[in-house]
């Protein structure tokens, strides 16, 4: 039986030597069994389920359709692809351009903005920070959610860190500082205007260079051709928000809807449509659905209980507020029940979550909370908002890490690991709901949990959560350093998904013990090119 680093090391072989910008998994597979046959087809069928999962897993340079065996080459494929933006007017007045959310779909998420590189037939259009209240930019990141916003602005710059935790969160009135794109000089000699767009045509996904071109107004897409690309990007998008579900965030979304028209035939790639910082204001089958502070994109005919909302000119509910901005152009969304105070916005709220928020007997459960300023959706979402150093998959394995060493009491427990607890959570209210996960995780572990069953996973663990440890004290460590904080936030993901591995009641044969224990080195190397 091959071992994963050796399969992974003949994909890697096999992507170098292939040019082109798709291949069906079969030309992979026929690759590593050349070099390696296998005995039988138990054997067969094993290595090619663990090719698949190191393909999917190569970076994010390949991407293929859930249930497709065509994987494309991004730096290939999307060479060429057109997008366009409509500048604002205070944009073109003082000469910039925000990338906001932009161009997120278009470039490796290994890239920063200050990263990307955009040029004109005059030559490469330069940077320059640009500070300025968040309510003037907001509505350029909002294909990134309050979530994908928050990060982006704290990987700029430490003052924007500082500004939004002192201030709870993100709020309209915020100066906060952003690399845009100086203009300026493309404005003056192409004599853009109000309601001009600008063409982009991207030269490389995985580089982030990327061409522009003035898109006069009366040369712009149609009525006809936004409702035609509209209609079809849709379409894909959304069987992308139906087969990944959570998997993905909205920029990734976005982007697997050219990979799965192409895969049904059509190419959406300079298929000419509206700009794509209005896309939100013109859905038409899709619609955000919030998950805390973060958002993402689900269909429109989406039949599950999560909370999903349209912005207010595609449907005339009216709901509540959640996300943490002080909007003025959409609905109300800082996740406060407004009835203890006035609520700033300028509209009319009802609560649409689904909760029935009347007092039973003057009691009300967890999850009935609406007095709380803070997230109430989930571990995870709490944590995000907070900006705590872990996530829901390192406390369930420190959970099961106590469970192992024969720990029985919840609170001796909190009393061993207090860091899980000393949050500084927006209330009472989110500090009540934060504890009842904690201790709803316990139960569950509790009743679920098997020696036998985990003695080969335990020393992983372990082993990864010290290894977590180390990776932490590392990212705060370099916490001025926009790339390394960035590559070391990978990593721990990396560490997240691998400790949710082991931290279940699944009984793993010694080939997936196997398996992990070379994920975890590989892991542990990485974070040792750090030190």
């Amino acid at each position: 039986m091959l071992s994963f680093q050796q399969i992974e090391q003949t994909a890697n072989e096999f992507l170098k030597n292939f040019s082109g910008d798709r291949f069906e998994f079969s030309e992979a597979a026929d690759f590593l069994f050349e070099k390696f046959p296998a005995k039988d087809n138990d054997e067969k069928d094993m290595t090619e389920k663990k090719l698949r999962n190191v393909l999917d897993c190569a970076d994010d340079g390949l991407a293929r359709t859930f249930y497709g065996d065509t994987f494309y080459v991004l730096d290939r494929y999307l060479k060429g692809l057109v997008f366009r933006c409509k500048p604002r007017p205070f944009e073109l007045e003082e000469g910039i351009l925000v990338p906001g959310a932009r161009f997120e779909p278009f470039h490796s998420p290994e890239l920063f903005v200050d990263d990307l590189e955009i040029s004109s037939s005059c030559g490469k259009i330069p940077m320059k920070e640009y500070k300025a209240s968040y309510e003037k930019v907001e509505d350029l990141y909002y294909l990134l959610g309050p979530g994908g916003t928050i990060d982006m602005f704290y990987a700029e710059k430490q003052d924007n860190t500082d500004a939004i935790m002192s201030a709870g969160g993100l709020k309209g009135s915020l100066r906060l500082s952003q690399t845009v794109f100086d203009f300026s000089q493309f404005y003056k000699e192409h004599n853009v205007r109000n309601g001009d767009i600008l063409k982009f045509t991207l030269d490389s996904y995985m580089n982030g260079t990327i061409r522009v071109e003035h898109e006069p107004r009366p040369d712009a897409p149609s009525a006809k051709d936004t409702q035609e690309w509209i209609k079809k990007f849709e379409k894909f998008l959304g069987k992308v928000c139906r087969d990944y579900k959570d998997s993905f965030d909205i920029p990734v979304q976005m982007l697997y809807a050219y990979i799965y028209g192409e895969d049904e035939g059509t190419d959406l790639r300079k298929m000419r449509g509206p700009s794509i910082d209005t896309y939100h204001t013109l859905m038409q089958n899709i619609e955000f659905r919030r998950e805390g502070v973060d958002w993402l994109l689900t269909s429109a005919d989406n039949d599950d209980d999560s909370d999903i909302f349209s912005l207010p000119d595609q449907k005339e509910e009216k709901h509540s507020c959640t996300c943490g901005h002080d909007h003025k152009d959409h609905e109300c969304t800082c996740g406060h029940d407004h009835k203890d105070h006035e609520c700033t916005c300028g509209h009319d709220h009802e609560c649409t979550c689904g909760h029935d928020h009347k007092e039973d007997n003057g009691e009300i459960s967890p999850d009935q909370f609406t007095i709380s300023a803070g997230s109430l959706e989930s571990m995870d979402a709490i944590c995000k908002e907070l900006s705590a150093d872990f996530r829901e998959a390192e406390f369930r394995a420190a959970v099961f890490d106590a469970m192992a060493s024969g720990m029985e009491d919840f609170a001796e427990f909190e009393r061993v690991n207090g860091t899980f607890f000393e949050l500084k959570f927006q209330d009472e209210a989110q500090k009540a709901v934060f504890l009842n996960f904690a201790e709803d995780i316990w139960e569950y572990v509790t009743e679920i949990y098997a020696h036998n069953i985990d003695a080969l996973k335990a020393p992983l663990r372990q082993r990864l959560l010290e290894i977590n440890s180390r990776c932490s004290d590392l990212q705060k460590d370099n916490a001025s350093d926009k790339k390394a904080s960035r590559k070391l936030g990978e990593l721990r993901q990396d560490i997240r998904a691998t400790l949710a591995l082991l931290s279940t009641d699944a009984e793993l044969d010694e080939s997936a013990i196997e398996d992990l224990d070379l994920r975890i080195g590989d892991i542990e190397d990485a974070l040792d090119d750090y030190l």
